[in-house]
């Protein structure tokens, strides 16, 4: 969790989830959720993708992929 200081006087305890939502070949989604206790102040998704040094698409690592499915209990 992280603390953010709105003012001087007041302060608003947050927390932020994130969790990866999908595998693919190349790319990964991710979904993220700011909270303040049990309101959710905002939600973002992303695509995050692997590329190799001439800025391309590249197969993510098979190590990488085996990890995040495990920690995710998602189908590798």
């Amino acid at each position: 969790s992280i603390s953010s200081s709105q003012s001087s006087s007041t302060s608003l305890q947050v927390s932020v989830a994130a969790a990866t939502t999908r595998l693919g070949n190349s790319s990964f989604g991710m979904c993220y959720q700011v909270r303040a206790a049990d309101a959710v102040l905002c939600e973002a998704e992303a695509a995050l993708v692997f590329v190799g040094d001439d800025g391309k698409p590249q197969p993510m690592p098979a190590a990488f992929r085996a990890a995040v499915a495990q920690f995710e209990e998602l189908d590798a």
